[in-house]
């Protein structure tokens, strides 16, 4: 009960209960193995005794709801009876959401699922999600899901949030406030602001140059996106002659057999040439991750000519 009362009381994909996170801290909190059909039982069984509802006939897709009162019960007692298992409910359950989540997303109704419960679940567990000094990644998917399902502005709203957030708990240099950061310039670019964009990602690459010096690759990458954006927002000289002097430095650094990254490009104001995931990066990106294998988890978006 206490994984069901983290999520969205309106309806919780049933899958979630049975991915592999969910099953493993299970077995560990039951101290015994879990499988698939032990959790599928349990579920059921909660639902004889009127704790939730496993809605089959769902006309979209099945659904488990729980009443917030009874979430609230829920979540509070074990807050202060153990509220290290509220942190590592918390963890579990994020840690599903990303299993579930699918590199293309076709069905709408379990995107508005996946992304209820992680507003869900951020809001009731707070700080869980950004233990160890770092944000769970399924925060960041959530953002981009809204910006790859044409709420730009939403998106653009989401990463404004959560870079303000990273910033004032972990500091303007830290990973995280820096992959939040390149996402809000992304999101504000494809909202119809280049010229936002072009400023955020300045600020970014100041950041970069600070704290990775200019031949980091991820440095490089940031240089890129600002080349773009400044075309974008109508300086083409100016994104010409950065595009340049990023060649030169990409060549000296990576050397000439390294992909090049791609001539500026003006991208949609809907983003409809950007399908990013926080697990893939498309055969014609190179992401800041597909230079290096010491930098943030995720691959932040870039900008990409459209097909």
């Amino acid at each position: 009960m206490l994984l069901a009362s983290l999520l969205d009381p309106a309806g919780i994909p049933p899958a979630l209960f049975t991915t592999d996170p969910v099953l493993t801290h299970l077995a560990t909190t039951a101290g015994r193995p879990v499988t698939p059909d032990d959790a599928r039982d349990a579920l059921h069984l909660a639902h004889r005794l009127s704790l939730l509802t496993v809605d089959q006939q769902e006309e979209v897709m099945p659904v488990v709801r729980v009443h917030a009162l009874v979430q609230r019960a829920t979540r509070d007692n074990t807050s202060m009876t153990d509220p290290d298992l509220v942190t590592h409910t918390a963890h579990a359950a994020a840690d599903a959401l990303l299993t579930l989540w699918p590199d293309i997303e076709r069905n709408t109704a379990l995107t508005q699922a996946l992304r209820g419960n992680t507003d869900a679940l951020r809001s009731t567990t707070g700080p869980a999600l950004w233990q160890p000094d770092s944000l769970h990644e399924v925060l960041f998917r959530a953002g981009r899901s809204l910006g790859e399902a044409g709420l730009v502005t939403s998106a653009r709203d989401y990463f404004h949030h959560l870079h303000t957030t990273t910033h004032t708990l972990l500091g303007p240099d830290h990973p995280e406030s820096l992959t939040a950061r390149h996402d809000l310039a992304y999101w504000r670019g494809a909202a119809g602001d280049p010229a936002g964009a072009a400023q955020e990602t300045e600020q970014l690459l100041t950041n970069r140059l600070r704290v990775l010096g200019p031949d980091h690759p991820h440095t490089l990458t940031t240089r890129s996106n600002l080349a773009r954006w400044r075309g974008a927002a109508g300086n083409p000289a100016g994104a010409a002659q950065e595009t340049e002097q990023l060649l030169t430095d990409h060549l000296r650094v990576l050397g000439p057999t390294t992909p090049t990254p791609s001539p500026p490009a003006t991208t949609s104001p809907a983003g409809a040439s950007e399908r990013r995931t926080s697990r893939q990066t498309p055969d014609h990106e190179f992401s800041e991750s597909h230079w290096s294998q010491n930098g943030p988890r995720r691959q932040p978006h870039r900008l990409c000519p459209g097909r």
